[in-house]
């Protein structure tokens, strides 16, 4: 489950590695919210996506990307610090 800063139900639905831990263990079942402040129950065979989440696609970048990433993420916490 995931919550925005208001409270609201967000997508917390499994991403690819995720769902293949999950298949791999035998769970029968996935629940999870989405964006309609709703929770699904899924048969995990039934279960389908391609979504790569960000820590993911993250520990996927090269060094050079990591590098440029924490540049300008230091600058724009510099430039909302004025």
């Amino acid at each position: 489950m995931r919550t925005d800063t208001n409270g609201n139900y967000r997508n917390s639905a499994p991403c690819k590695n995720c769902y293949s831990v999950i298949s791999s263990l035998g769970i029968k079942r996935i629940i999870f919210s989405d964006d309609d402040d709703k929770f699904k129950i899924v048969k995990t065979s039934e279960y389908k996506t391609e979504h790569i989440s960000n820590g993911n696609r993250y520990l996927n970048m090269s060094d050079q990307e990591k590098r440029d990433r924490r540049k300008k993420d230091f600058q724009y916490c510099q430039y909302i610090k004025k």
